[in-house]
């Protein structure tokens, strides 16, 4: 039969049987017009889209045009119908419609929205075949012939046509990024034009870099930002780029790619029904937007992967994406590493996902390694969760981790951390593994649910014989499949080495591994997994090329390792066999062991970028060398494996390769660095004080070193100290680094670790009560020094220390000067801790200036930033500003709810695990709790918990002995209240001793309050009026200040109001009614501190007794007791209640 077809790309002609029959331009002219009307045409209409009007015929010229197209048409059984009635012409006959239609404008239709419709569902492959075969059928630009000059229909369909083709060639390039599969030639047709396209970019780029490597594809990135900056395509870009040099595959798409099949092996998965449902029941979550977890147990060689291979290919069904990790003992955390590569790379390579909302730093941190940062694991699981959490749009998403027996302890929490974190999202998790290993016990506590177990078993009778049945192409005989059962006792890679053997294809267990190769040895101790690095036994054994190609056809032939694709062993099991026999080869074994150390040493000396896997691999060969190697030579790899898990958020398996290192014998500064190692992973898991021994071992091995000495100092200072005290030990050793640091030859290593060092010199010192001045001194010295060419780091480490130095002794005004500078140091260092320092820093410091406006809007960016930085001190600091507040505003329900809760329950963890010194955490929540309890009117309490107790023994801060003292003066023991505050008093030199400010100006307002208690007690006298005027005295020079107590603990109040309230105890009302107008400004969004004002302005007023004073305290008292009552502030009520008696 005659095959006839119609194209209006390029040229309009006919195909009859594949070959072109051109026909006349007036034929073309007509085909052209009724193909693009697709319905009746005007005779009129046809006329003026043949001839022009200076060419149109005098007769009828358009009948034998259309006479001569119909005998061409007839070959398809197609003719031209004309209606007499409405004179129009329209093509008629066997066209036929979407893939089946004669006209290539629409098929070209059809395969475009059918690979839409497709790529909506998820399905990618079937999309990219649908988009090729619609780019197939683009061979030119629609209606070529007429030029710029198309009749009326077919420039309407023109039109249609090419907004089509740009959504098919912008469609076919998403595709194509997410599969990682670039088809689209760049000298296509349908591409001309649209070269501007971002997918299409993208799909160039990446094509270069696979081809080209990475300086070429940089070239694009660099021609592309030089017109248009760097927008977000060349960001994708550039990050790709770092990811290929970091060694991972940018191209691999989100799907599970199942192994080629074996002869002798079926395609389909023979004797797993129940397994099948089970993966039913994940898929069919994971699609709906639920989470799932199935584990998968079983042998080697019974078919856990194959099962992981079969989820794939059902996810692939079902639109949703699916990603296998595979785990080996390279790494704590590198499943994970090789998963977020991975999904990170398919989230940057599609344009069409939009500008990233993920924590890009903790990623390019984690997947990098690099040295430097910060390594938060809080920062991973938030990061990671977002990467899962977007991978998994629009139609859910698969993880698979194959040899999940091999997965650390910290691998399985992180996955705990994560599952917790992704809450609901349509995220499955499938681990399979051997029942061995941590993985048996997870998870623990299956919080996130929809967790199924499955334990495969070997296959019984009949499913090897359905297994032989698939193999062999027929039905086995009883002894074939007997045997076969016998001979593998159903274990299906035993089965898959099962061969026909001539004559009589009865199957045989073909024999695999002869006696033991050196190849094959140094291919097992070497392999990743299965796969096979050829390259680097060659270079182990000394092979020239052919030899190299022989001995690993050897192993191809004796059926140890797969020849085609990339080489590896056809399973685990046989890797395992040659690592058996080679365990009765013990020298041979140390041999090849140092030969991997050497050659992956001298690798990684030369690489560009460091490979973190490839360090811990150097360690494991380093290690298993043993007498091979030198001790020093052993250690410096455990050194540098430590060091790349701590890069990689893998901080306990650092400590187990420093501890490892620690045991050579090595040189001092190598055992230096690994201590130093030790102390970071230590302190990155909240073992501090392990950590501070480690730092302080450390700093006395390096006893002739004194750059390394002052490193370690620097390591130490970095601890939290107890407000109130000294470390005695601490400031001599900073004292003894500046004065070797002097000795040596100065340069910028030497003056920013001397700056570092009298910055924590200053803030360790500025602790000493009661003088702090020398820390002064010292903090502007190192302030002076600190140079802006200086790592940015060290830069915020300086400003840190200084402020802290400085805080008793500036006000605050100056201080969030430098709480400026560190904040945007931080953010050049892309410091998550030092960004922490300075908002924080801002925060306490606009709290105190009375800004509180300003205050809420750096704890609203911290508290952002907390969500992406949840390390343990973040999320308490978190914790406490929000407490801070409540208290201020007067949420006392709140508050109380986070203090007896959260916040408890956060000092019981931290002081048990000592991830922070406890100590300073228990005196920021006793400040709290002291605070609550002093607004609610329940001071009594204080002393019945025991609280009082605690803080009589952190009585060597002076601020816990005046908050003793209001104590005291609160619950009516007047007389121990008084004692307490004389005792303080003379200790501190009639107060003289205190600083100007920090610490001091709260503690002046917390006895200043109990002073105007006191004086209205039989413990009232001259020496306590004579405190009150040193007190009022130093509490002016705080006037436009709110005192906040602790870093922070709580706002006590404005100055303002203690020194009014003292000027009223002096019975100097006008000045008391000044002051207190100050600090009713201070706090006019304060309902409990504005309520107290009031209630001191009404005392003033009553005091003064002038014209309209008492109707002005009745009014003020009556707010006081609304306030008051509402706010169940019940000393201040009665108070308030009392005075309200006296005036009526």
């Amino acid at each position: 039969m005659t095959e006839l077809r119609i194209r209006v790309f390029g040229r309009v002609d006919l195909l009859v049987d594949g070959q072109p029959l051109q026909i006349a331009r007036q034929e073309a002219t007509v085909l052209a017009t009724l193909v693009a009307a697709a319905g009746p045409v005007r005779r009129d209409q046809l006329v003026d889209a043949v001839w022009s009007d200076a060419d149109a015929p005098r007769g009828d010229g358009l009948s034998p045009v259309v006479a001569r197209l119909r005998k061409r048409l007839a070959v398809g059984k197609v003719d031209i119908a004309f209606a007499r009635d409405r004179r129009t012409y329209e093509l008629v006959g066997p066209l036929g419609t979407g893939a089946e239609s004669l006209v290539d404008a629409v098929r070209f239709g059809h395969h475009a929205a059918e690979g839409d419709r497709l790529a909506a569902q998820g399905r990618d492959l079937d999309a990219r075949d649908a988009y090729l075969a619609a780019t197939a059928e683009w061979t030119d630009v629609p209606f070529a012939l007429f030029g710029d000059d198309l009749p009326e229909p077919c420039l309407r369909l023109a039109l249609t046509l090419r907004r089509r083709r740009a959504d098919l060639v912008t469609h076919l390039g998403e595709v194509g990024l997410r599969l990682g599969r670039y088809d689209v030639p760049g000298d296509h047709p349908i591409v001309a034009g649209a070269d501007d396209a971002d997918a299409l970019w993208m799909v160039r780029f990446l094509t270069v870099l696979r081809e080209a490597g990475g300086p070429a594809a940089e070239g694009l990135i660099d021609a592309r930002r030089a017109v248009r900056g760097y927008d977000d395509v060349a960001t994708r870009a550039f990050d790709l780029l770092s990811l290929h040099e970091f060694g991972f595959d940018v191209h691999r798409p989100l799907r599970i790619e199942p192994r080629p099949t074996e002869r002798g092996t079926p395609a389909r998965l023979v004797g797993r029904d129940a397994e099948l449902a089970a993966l039913d029941v994940v898929l069919n979550a994971v699609t709906a937007g639920r989470p799932a977890a199935l584990t998968v147990s079983g042998v080697g060689g019974v078919g856990k992967t194959r099962l992981l291979e079969e989820a794939g290919r059902l996810a692939d069904r079902r639109g949703a994406a699916a990603v296998s990790v595979t785990c080996y003992p390279s790494g704590e955390l590198q499943p994970w590493r090789l998963l977020a590569g991975a999904l990170w790379a398919r989230t940057r390579r599609d344009p069409s996902t939009g500008p990233s909302p993920l924590d890009r730093g903790t990623l390019v941190d984690f997947l990098s390694a690099m040295a430097g940062g910060e390594r938060h694991p809080r920062q991973l699981t938030s990061a990671l969760s977002a990467l899962l959490r977007s991978a998994a749009r629009p139609r859910g998403l698969i993880v698979a981790f194959d040899n999940a027996d091999l997965l650390a302890p910290r691998a399985l929490e992180l996955l705990d951390d994560v599952r917790d974190a992704l809450g609901d999202a349509g995220v499955g998790f499938i681990l399979s593994g051997r029942d061995e290993g941590a993985w048996q016990e997870w998870p623990g506590d299956d919080r996130r649910g929809a967790l199924t177990t499955l334990r495969l078993g070997v296959l019984g009778a009949d499913g090897v014989r359905e297994w032989l049945a698939d193999a062999l192409g027929r039905e086995p005989t009883e002894d074939e499949a007997l045997n076969a059962y016998r001979a593998t006792g159903g274990l299906p890679i035993r089965l898959g080495d099962l061969a026909p053997s001539a004559p009589d294809d009865t199957p045989r267990v073909t024999r695999r591994i002869g006696q033991l190769s050196e190849w094959l040895a140094a291919a097992a101790i070497t392999g990743l997994d299965e796969e096979i690095d050829t390259g680097l036994v060659a270079e182990m054994l000394g092979l020239d090329p052919d030899e190299a190609d022989r001995h690993q056809a050897a192993a191809v032939e004796s059926r140890a390792i797969e020849g085609h694709g990339p080489v590896r062993f056809r399973h685990a099991l046989w890797r395992e066999e040659v690592l058996t026999e080679l365990e009765q080869h013990p020298a041979l074994a140390r041999r090849l062991h140092r030969r991997a150390f050497e050659v992956l040493d001298a690798r990684i000396k030369s690489a560009r970028v460091l490979d973190q896997v490839l360090s811990v691999r150097i360690a494991h060969h380093a290690r298993a060398a043993a007498v091979e190697l030198t001790d020093e030579q052993v250690a410096i790899a455990c050194l540098a494996a430590a060091q790349a898990e701590q890069r990689s958020f893998a901080p306990k398996a650092a400590m187990v390769w420093a501890e490892e290192g620690l045991r050579r014998r090595c040189a001092p500064k190598t055992r230096f660095a690994l201590l130093v190692t030790l102390g970071d992973a230590r302190n990155d898991t909240g073992y501090m004080d392990e950590a501070g021994r480690d730092y302080l071992a450390a700093y006395e091995v390096a006893d002739e070193y004194p750059r390394l000495r002052a490193v370690a100092a620097v390591k130490m200072a970095r601890r939290w100290s107890d407000p109130g005290r000294v470390d005695v030990q601490l400031t001599q050793i900073l004292r003894t680094c500046l004065v070797e640091l002097a000795s040596e030859p100065t340069d910028d290593e030497v003056a920013a670790l001397v700056g570092q060092l009298q910055a924590h010199l200053a803030h360790k010192t500025a602790m000493a009560v009661p003088d702090g001045r020398t820390g002064a001194e010292l903090a502007h010295t190192a302030l002076d020094t600190l140079s802006p060419g200086w790592d940015p780091a060290i830069q915020c480490e300086i400003l840190t220390e200084c402020r802290w130095g400085l805080y008793d002794t500036l006000p605050p005004s100056e201080l969030a000067t430098l709480a400026g500078r560190l904040y945007e140091a931080g953010l050049r260092a892309k410091s998550s801790h030092f960004r922490s320092e300075g908002l924080v820093a801002l925060a306490i410091d606009r709290m105190r200036m009375g800004r509180i406006g300003d205050t809420l809007a750096a704890v609203e960016e911290f508290r952002q930033h907390v969500q992406f930085n949840r390390s343990p001190l973040n999320v308490w600091q978190l914790g406490v500003l929000e407490t801070v507040l409540d208290l201020w505003r007067g949420r006392f329900d709140a508050a109380e709810a986070r203090i007896l809760g959260e916040s408890l329950r956060t000092v019981q963890e931290l002081e048990s695990s000592q991830t922070l010194p406890a100590s300073t955490l228990r005196q920021t929540w006793m400040g709290q709790m002291y605070w609550l309890r002093h607004e609610q009117g329940r001071m009594e309490e204080l002393f019945g918990l025991g609280l009082a107790d605690q803080m009589d023994q952190h009585g060597f801060f002076p601020i816990w002995q005046a908050g003793l003292v209001l104590a005291h003066a609160e619950t009516g023991r007047h007389d121990r209240a008084a004692d307490l505050l004389t005792a303080m008093v003379h200790e501190t030199d009639d107060l003289r001793a205190l600083p100007p400010h920090g610490w001091a100006a709260p503690t002046l307002g917390i006895l200043a309050e109990a002073c105007a208690l006191l004086a209205d007690s039989p413990a009232a006298g001259p020496e306590l009026t004579a405190v009150g005027g040193t007190l009022h005295a130093l509490l002016t020079r705080h006037l436009d200040e709110v005192l906040l107590a602790g870093w922070p603990t709580v706002l006590i109040g404005p100055a303002a109001r203690f020194a009014g309230a003292l000027a009223l105890v002096a019975g100097r009302p006008d000045e008391a009614l000044d002051q207190l107008g100050v600090a009713a400004r201070l706090v006019s969004a304060a309902a409990p501190q504005l309520a107290r004002v009031r209630l001191d302005r009404a005392r003033a007023y009553l005091l003064r007794d002038g014209p309209g004073d008492r109707d002005d305290a009745a009014a003020l008292l009556r707010k006081v007791l609304t306030a008051a009552d509402a706010l169940g502030m019940a000393d201040v009520s009665a108070r308030a209640r009392a005075l309200l008696g006296q005036v009526s």
